[in-house]
């Protein structure tokens, strides 16, 4: 559940922000997002291989579109805070992996939150970047 609000919350906020352009790339991720929670609502252990598969592939999908959104900014306009977001989902699928194998016991809607989390962390860190410098007095 957390997934699809924060996936749609980002579609909204990027859409908000943008206008009158959309960033499809962004839209693009918030997508990614609302997919991932309706894959873990409709079966939150993930038993079937194929299931499984699908969740790792949109994972992988996410972490290379926050990575590749990362890459195409200006340096200093934030884009290494959005890429360790990307690199962060990217790691959360390595976790996953190990979690259907290893049977650690971390249920998968904790690591999509985990995700969820480090990437507020990193949009955060991209919208600092953005800010102006306040104006120094003479």
């Amino acid at each position: 559940m957390g997934a699809m609000f924060g996936g749609l919350l980002t579609g909204i906020i990027i859409i908000r922000l943008a206008r009158p352009e959309l960033y499809l790339d962004w839209i693009a991720a918030g997508i990614l997002q609302i997919g991932l929670g309706l894959m873990l609502s409709r079966d939150a252990q993930l038993v079937a291989p194929s299931e499984f598969a699908l969740f790792c592939l949109v994972f992988v999908a996410l972490g290379t579109l926050r990575l590749w959104i990362g890459a195409t900014l200006e340096p200093g306009k934030g884009a290494a805070s959005l890429m360790a977001g990307g690199l962060t989902s990217l790691f959360c699928v390595g976790w996953a992996i190990l979690e259907r194998f290893a049977a650690i016991g971390v249920a998968w809607d904790v690591i999509v939150a985990t995700d969820l989390l480090l990437t507020g962390f990193s949009i955060v860190g991209f919208g600092l970047a953005l800010r102006q410098p306040p104006a120094r007095m003479p």
